[in-house]
């Protein structure tokens, strides 16, 4: 097998020093449609319901399996997305473009592309690094949640009333990675997030010795799912 060559610098070993577990949180949210442009007015009301769930990893703030009802029948989903945790500035879940696998039926002609809940942190509830898990709707700021067919010209707004943690699943992943005398790698485990999904695997990486420019290099000789 030819090996994939990785440049990396002295933080590496502290890059891979991961944690035994991670958690999967599954969150519930409710809204209200709050403004549509009128390109997507025959599909959606003011009003109308918004009712959705998601889930994050609270080590990697990486977002998955997006789903949103609004009304009786419209349905958009997402494979991956991310969460921005930012004290005093806002709360931010995102699901946006093609890779993030946003799907739904398009509206007069236009697709759904971007997914976000953006509660403005005017009153400092936020804590750096820590995903909240209780949501006192009422004490956050500005509420900029929206969902965009195509463009900013194409938006749907939407208000959000309740976003309630449903669910915590502990996931293990295996040992911190190990180092050989020969400053090969070995790491048992750890959750790869691709378009599809996560599938947690192993990875083998060889040292390579140095650059031109004294940096280490390691390459990528075997991987594989764990079962």
């Amino acid at each position: 097998m030819n090996l994939i060559k990785i440049l990396l610098v002295s933080s590496f070993f502290t890059f891979f020093s991961v944690n035994s577990h991670a958690t999967i949180v599954k969150f519930q949210f409710t809204g209200i449609v709050s403004s549509i442009d009128s390109t997507l007015a025959k599909e959606f009301s003011i009003e109308e319901s918004v009712v959705g769930s998601y889930k994050v990893d609270d080590s990697s703030f990486v977002a998955s399996d997006l789903m949103v009802t609004i009304g009786e029948d419209y349905v958009l989903t997402a494979n991956t997305g991310s969460v921005s945790v930012s004290p005093n500035v806002w709360f931010m879940v995102s699901f946006s473009g093609i890779n993030s696998g946003i799907n739904g039926i398009p509206v007069n002609g236009n697709i759904p592309l971007h997914f976000d809940i953006q509660l403005d942190d005017d009153a400092g509830l936020l804590k750096s690094g820590i995903l909240p898990l209780e949501y006192p709707i009422s004490n956050f700021g500005w509420d900029r949640s929206n969902i965009n067919f195509s463009d900013d010209s194409n938006r749907l707004d939407i208000e959000i009333q309740t976003i309630e943690q449903s669910n915590i699943t502990s996931c293990p992943v295996g040992n911190s990675g190990i180092v050989s005398p020969n400053l090969n790698i070995k790491i048992p485990s750890l959750n790869y997030q691709s378009l599809t999904g996560t599938q947690n695997i192993w990875v083998d990486f060889e040292y390579l010795g140095t650059n031109s420019e004294g940096k280490h290099i390691w390459g990528l000789k075997n991987y594989g799912v764990n079962q």
